[in-house]
């Protein structure tokens, strides 16, 4: 019986220290991707997009907006979070506190100003209503997205029935496709918060424009 008893309570050990691991693994912050930031110093407002990569503490990106383009190194300290460019000489601090998809915190502008922030990471999940511009001929497909990391999956409903949708996304560049009777269309694009637009190759036959923008679910 004890043998029994000793048996089971290891049992129950065990499965304690895997089911701790993967909540330690499933709250471990990573802010590798695309982020839309809404900064605000003092009333002047901005919405710069940084794409960062993770490895460890370390962390490294690209800053784009109004200072046009430019490097970010810092770290992440558990759920502090720390990172800074150079925009025409000047160098530009954030600091705050990350959680799982969003952040928020103050910016220092080089001394001269200061300010508060706060980000989302991009996420393309959800549904999409797109109009596309193919040489004057006109399309309004739609396309029910999932992201997961850097991969794309989905599906389109249009013109051409529906379709399964692959592709990616790179910081707040997407890339995804789908096939219709053995031909390949794929669009390309940059994604802004709740829009994205882009160019579109129909199989080499066609090429034009296209915009999408996320659907508001009905409450």
């Amino acid at each position: 019986m004890s043998r029994v008893i000793s048996s089971l309570l290891l049992l129950v050990c065990t499965l304690l220290c895997v089911n701790s691991a993967r909540a330690i693994a499933d709250d471990k912050i990573d802010l590798s991707g695309g982020w839309n930031f809404e900064v605000d110093i003092a009333g002047n407002t901005g919405a710069p997009v940084f794409i960062f990569k993770q490895d460890g503490e370390k962390l490294t990106g690209t800053y784009k907006g109004q200072f046009g383009e430019a490097r970010v190194a810092g770290t992440v300290k558990g759920a502090a979070v720390e990172f800074s460019f150079d925009a025409q000489g000047a160098k530009i601090v954030y600091k705050g506190t990350a959680k799982k998809g969003t952040m928020a915190g103050e910016a220092d502008y080089a001394g001269q100003a200061s300010g508060t922030w706060k980000a989302a990471k991009i996420d393309v999940t959800g549904v999409w209503s797109v109009e596309i511009d193919l040489g004057g001929n006109m399309g309004t497909p739609e396309f029910n997205l999932k992201q997961d990391g850097e991969k794309l999956t989905g599906q389109y409903k249009g013109q051409f029935g529906e379709a399964d949708v692959t592709g990616k996304v790179e910081g707040d560049a997407i890339e995804f496709s789908f096939e219709r009777d053995g031909n390949k269309v794929v669009y390309k694009g940059t994604i802004s918060k709740e829009t994205m637009k882009g160019d579109a190759d129909y199989a080499g036959q066609a090429t034009g424009t296209w915009t999408g923008k996320r659907k508001v679910e009905a409450k």
